[in-house]
């Protein structure tokens, strides 16, 4: 399936020359960190590029000098119920910056593995999350590299724990790969609860515990549209050895 971008034109520019131009302005301010040792995973914000692409840039520079093979994506869905996984798993992610093959062969090593993963590209049609990602990592590595969409749906412990279960494996299969999970924070109308909540948020993320972030929030301690990706990233990657670090908060 050829996926076409749906929001080009409004989270970021349709046309290329426009769009190579803005990146350019991003990641030029973007703060960024002299980070040692392999980028394993990345939490990046999908707002419009106006709003949130300075905090996007500032995470993907950190990827600069890493040779992108393979790059798992997961992003939150806005506009569809479902439980579980829905996995984009075979085609093309077209940007105005070209296109992106998804690797069918990572998607058949995740496919039957848990009964709250499945295959259903239609679901990705209409979403945003995943979509706004794409473009800045063309940006640092052109499109020579390989994705495999993942969006996330409702969780519960049991799915939540059987499927960082699953990517557990595949990122020890395949060290190489990046993880890239889209997610915004706070969502509400006031300054002040939106840097108390985001710091708590940020703080449990830096915890590295999915099962706990989950819990929070259930009880809305935290706060992330991308909640679900997030406490999988989490789960999965608590028992590597990797330092959580926050490279740049804004709001």
């Amino acid at each position: 399936m050829i996926r076409e971008p749906r929001y080009s034109g409004s989270f970021y520019p349709e046309n290329a020359s426009q769009l190579k131009a803005l990146l350019d302005t991003l990641f030029k301010e973007a703060p960024s960190l002299n980070l040692t040792g392999r980028v394993k995973a990345l939490i990046s914000p999908h707002a419009g590029y106006v709003y949130s692409g300075k905090v996007a840039a500032s995470g993907y520079s950190s990827l600069r000098n890493v040779n992108l093979d393979n790059v798992v994506i997961i992003g939150p869905s806005h506009h569809v119920a479902f439980d579980g996984m829905a996995v984009f798993a075979e085609g093309e992610w077209i940007t105005p910056l070209g296109s992106v093959e998804v690797s069918k062969d990572l998607a058949e090593e995740i496919l039957g593995r848990s009964k709250f993963i499945f295959q259903d590209e239609e679901i990705h049609r209409v979403e945003h999350s995943i979509e706004v990602q794409i473009p800045f990592l063309q940006y640092i590595a052109g499109n020579s590299f390989k994705i495999l969409p993942l969006m996330v749906g409702f969780l519960n412990e049991v799915s939540l724990s059987d499927i960082s279960r699953v990517l557990y494996d595949f990122l020890h299969a395949h060290n190489d790969a990046l993880l890239v999970v889209s997610s915004d924070l706070y969502h509400g109308y006031s300054h002040k609860e939106c840097v108390e909540t985001d710091r708590r948020t940020i703080n449990a993320i830096l915890e590295m515990d999915g099962l706990k972030f989950h819990r929070k929030m259930e009880t809305g301690e935290v706060m992330a549209c991308g909640g679900g990706g997030i406490a999988i990233l989490l789960e999965a990657l608590k028992n590597f050895p990797i330092k959580p670090v926050e490279i740049y908060y804004t709001n």
